[in-house]
């Protein structure tokens, strides 16, 4: 007769119980963001902390006047502030690379959302600070969104643009909405192709200024032209928040969780 230990089967229902508390605290995947934009109220998950900040110049052709200073890195992890002046400058081909302590993932539609200052004074047009968005799953290969430009001509400091010039692009929604992108757009890149970039767990998004005279190019090798130059110290790009809308399904991680659990009690029924 097989003598079963009480205190050995008493810990497999305690097991159980702190899977179901694992599994309860897992964010779930929200509704996907309606074009254009994504409201902050779709996102599923925001980046968590912020791994590099390298402020650009206040004027790249400049360098005298310094790097652009404004913003403190600490307020971009979590939700948007939605306030112009609460965004962290980049200056001109400033970056910042933000990490995701839960890892996001291809979904239907658009999963990312890059939150910027954008303003308007009204008419349909937005003041554009556009920025590069690449996407990594291990903080070192990193994947370009393909992006598309149709302002062909220099733009003056302070002049509005039609958001719908600039595909791919951060930047080109209003303050408190966020710029959407598609992980299936880099389902043909390179490092995706080769594993380098899983797009089923990305961990990491880096936004890249884009320097507005026309310096930095497109995926078609045309120009992209903002707002240049802008000598002040909030110049570029303001990056407000980074959110994320589709989260690993957890069925997934359930079955996965469940199994060990499985595993864990034969081990000690056996033993």
């Amino acid at each position: 007769m097989q003598v079963v230990d009480r205190r050995q089967a008493a810990r497999t229902p305690l097991l159980l119980i702190s899977l179901l508390g694992a599994l309860a605290a897992m964010p779930a995947s929200a509704q996907n963001c309606l074009e254009p934009g994504c409201d902050p109220s779709e996102i599923a998950v925001w980046s968590s902390s912020v791994v590099s900040l390298v402020r650009g110049p206040i004027d790249v052709a400049i360098p005298a006047l310094g790097n652009v200073s404004h913003g403190d890195p600490l307020d971009i992890p979590g939700p948007p502030n939605a306030i112009p002046t609460d965004a962290v400058s980049l200056g001109d081909g400033g970056s910042v690379t933000v990490h995701f302590s839960t890892p996001f993932r291809d979904g239907p539609d658009f999963d990312l959302a890059v939150f910027e200052n954008g303003i308007t004074s009204g008419g349909g047009l937005l003041y554009i600070e556009a920025g590069f968005v690449e996407v990594s799953s291990n903080g070192i290969d990193f994947a370009r969104f393909p992006s598309l430009t149709s302002q062909t001509s220099s733009v003056l400091p302070l002049q509005e643009l039609d958001a719908d010039d600039f595909a791919n692009f951060a930047g080109h929604r209003l303050v408190g909405i966020g710029s959407e992108f598609d992980l299936s757009d880099l389902a043909n890149d390179p490092l995706v192709i080769a594993g380098d970039v899983d797009l089923r767990a990305i961990e990491y998004v880096r936004i890249i200024d884009v320097i507005g005279n026309g310096s930095t190019f497109d995926s078609m090798s045309s120009p992209v032209y903002d707002p240049y130059p802008t000598q002040f110290v909030t110049g570029g790009f303001d990056i407000d928040a980074v959110g994320a809308i589709y989260v690993p399904e957890p069925g997934t991680a359930s079955s996965a969780l469940l199994g060990a659990c499985f595993v864990a009690f034969v081990a000690r029924r056996r033993a």
